[in-house]
C-alpha cells in the first residue's frame, strides 16, 4: 500500500471515495472543492498520482482487501462512495465489508438497473447510476445541501432532512414562506419541534425537515 498525501484539515464532513475513474474522480474534486475532507483510494496508482494534489489524501490500495480497510480505520468515516462501476464483483464485496466495519453511509455507482437492486440488499445505503446523476451533481448533495435523507413524494414533491443552512441561523421559521419551503419539523439537541411556529428563530446545529419542490429545496439547501 503506498501514500501521497497533499494536506490533512478537519472540515465538517469526511468522504472517502473508492474508485478513482471518471465518475470517481469528479466526485473526489467536486467534494474537495466544498472545503470537505476527501480520501480517494484506488489500486491504480497512475489514477492517484493524478488526482493526489487535488484532494486531501490519496491512497494506492485494494479496496476488496479486507485487512488493508482495517489499516486505515476506514470505520471512522461517515460517507464512503465506492465507485467501481466496471467491476461489479469487487463493488458488491467491499460494500459489504463496508457496511460490517460500520460505515455508517455507504454509497455506490453502477450502471445496472439490476445490479443496483443487488447492491441494496446487500446492504448499500443508496446506490447511484451514473447516466441520472453527475459526480458534480452528488457531490453537492452530499455536503452542500446537507440533505441525509430524502421521501419523494410526486417527481418534483419531497420531504427532507438537511442540516440548517448557514444563511438561515438567526432568521425566523416564516421567513422560509417567501422561498416556498414549509418547516414542518426542526430537530435541536435531541428533540423534536414539530411544526415550529412562524417566530420560532433558527439556531446553528438545528436539522430541519422540509417539505417543498424538489428544486426549490434544493435551492433553500444551498444557501451559504
Amino acid at each position: 500500500m503506498a501514500r501521497t498525501t497533499r494536506r490533512t484539515r478537519k472540515q465538517d464532513k469526511e468522504f472517502v471515495v473508492i474508485g478513482l475513474g471518471r465518475f470517481g474522480s469528479r466526485l473526489a474534486r467536486r467534494l474537495s472543492q466544498l472545503n470537505h475532507t476527501v480520501l480517494g483510494i484506488d489500486v491504480d496508482p497512475v489514477k492517484v498520482q493524478y488526482i493526489a494534489d487535488e484532494i486531501s489524501d490519496a491512497l494506492i490500495l485494494d479496496a476488496t482487501n479486507e485487512e488493508a480497510l482495517v489499516e486505515i480505520d476506514i470505520g471512522s468515516f461517515e460517507t464512503v462512495v465506492v465507485t467501481l462501476i466496471d467491476d461489479f464483483e469487487a463493488s458488491t464485496l467491499i460494500t459489504i465489508s463496508l457496511k460490517q466495519m460500520g460505515v455508517p453511509q455507504v454509497l455506490a455507482v453502477t450502471h445496472s438497473d439490476r445490479h443496483r437492486e443487488i447492491l441494496l440488499r446487500l446492504g448499500a445505503d443508496r446506490v447511484v447510476q451514473p447516466i441520472q446523476e453527475s459526480g458534480d451533481r452528488l457531490a453537492e448533495e452530499l455536503v452542500a445541501t446537507g440533505v441525509m435523507q430524502n421521501m419523494i413524494l410526486t417527481p418534483n414533491r419531497q420531504f427532507a432532512e438537511m442540516a440548517i443552512p448557514e444563511s438561515m441561523v438567526g432568521k425566523l421559521v416564516a421567513s422560509c414562506a417567501s422561498q416556498q419551503v414549509m418547516v414542518m419539523a426542526i430537530i435541536r439537541d435531541g428533540a423534536v419541534i414539530a411544526n415550529p411556529p412562524g417566530h420560532t428563530v433558527f439556531q446553528e446545529g438545528d436539522l430541519l425537515v422540509v417539505l417543498g419542490d424538489a428544486q426549490q429545496v434544493d435551492t433553500f439547501a444551498l444557501q451559504s
